[in-house]
């Protein structure tokens, strides 16, 4: 597939997606003042302390999309460690409820949540 912006007045209007075989509407579109998108590789990131924000730059023959990494804040960070620990708890109780000795397993799963919680605040 290749992507294609309708540019009006140094605004991006709207995307289309065509495939690249599709040489009649490639071509319509360009007679309608599409350019295409090129598409810069989404760089890989670290999920917990980075996020990733896109942006579009229109240039004479073509647009490009640019991918910039944006450090999360520390307060961030933390909330996302909390729900993390949180939710893997929740799942791991899920998995051992139908077994037969699930008390057991539920009350060593809490243990290890408070463990890692514990591990988070003297690690903040």
């Amino acid at each position: 597939m290749k992507r294609y912006a309708l540019v009006q007045d140094g605004e991006i209007v709207k995307f289309r997606n065509v495939d690249e075989d599709d040489l009649i509407l490639t071509s319509k579109l360009v007679a309608h003042n599409y350019l295409p998108v090129v598409e810069a590789i989404k760089p890989e990131i670290d999920r917990l302390t980075q996020t990733l924000s896109d942006s579009y730059e229109i240039l004479e023959d073509t647009v490009e999309r640019r991918w910039t990494i944006i450090a999360r804040s520390t307060r961030e960070i933390q909330t996302l460690k909390e729900e993390k620990i949180k939710q893997d708890t929740m799942n791991q109780i899920e998995r051992v409820w139908d077994d037969v000795d699930w008390q057991l397993k539920v009350i060593a799963v809490i243990e290890k949540k408070h463990t890692d919680e514990a591990a988070l605040v003297k690690g903040k």
